[in-house]
């Protein structure tokens, strides 16, 4: 397999028994699915999607159905909200920019847990991505890994202008 599309058929990733289907691009509520993270305070319920852009739920972390599943062969490409330019701070993924190496993510599937270890944290990371960068996040290629993204606000231009990505192995 090569290029953007997944794996199909039989060679498609399998879902924890219970995940709930994506339908047309909305989200859907899985129960058991959550991410976290102690070291940044992110403990959320994690939601399937179809597509890779966050609703306007500034809840819940998003799981694209086009990526891996955690802790599978590939990348799981995992996305959410931030608003730190709200002092008080509003959004599931505020402090993802204080990830460090070394730290750990888990993500729970229903009564199986995948721990993924920060290997790389990168700031200010292109807010628009290349196709080519979008076929590395969705790919279902090499060992289980994850990538956890979010946008990065500019108080100075009033705007959203990059993002952090937090790179782990899982």
């Amino acid at each position: 397999w090569r290029g953007t599309r997944p794996p199909q058929g039989r060679d498609a990733p399998r879902l924890p028994a219970g995940s709930a289907a994506p339908h047309r691009g909305k989200g859907v509520d899985s129960a058991g699915l959550k991410v976290q993270s102690p070291s940044i305070g992110l403990d959320a319920p994690l939601v399937r999607r179809v597509g890779t852009s966050a609703p306007n739920n500034v809840k819940r972390v998003w799981w694209s159905s086009r990526s891996a599943v955690p802790g599978k062969k590939g990348n799981a490409f995992l996305f959410g909200h931030t608003y730190d330019s709200n002092p008080n701070g509003v959004g599931v993924l505020d402090h993802l920019k204080r990830l460090r190496v070394g730290k750990l993510v888990k993500i729970t599937m229903g009564d199986t847990t995948v721990t993924c270890k920060v290997k790389k944290v990168v700031r200010n990371a292109p807010l628009h991505l290349s196709e080519r960068a979008m076929a590395k996040l969705l790919s279902h290629l090499g060992s289980p890994r994850a990538t956890m993204t979010t946008c990065l606000w500019s108080k100075k231009q009033g705007k959203y202008v990059s993002r952090v990505n937090a790179e782990m192995a899982c």
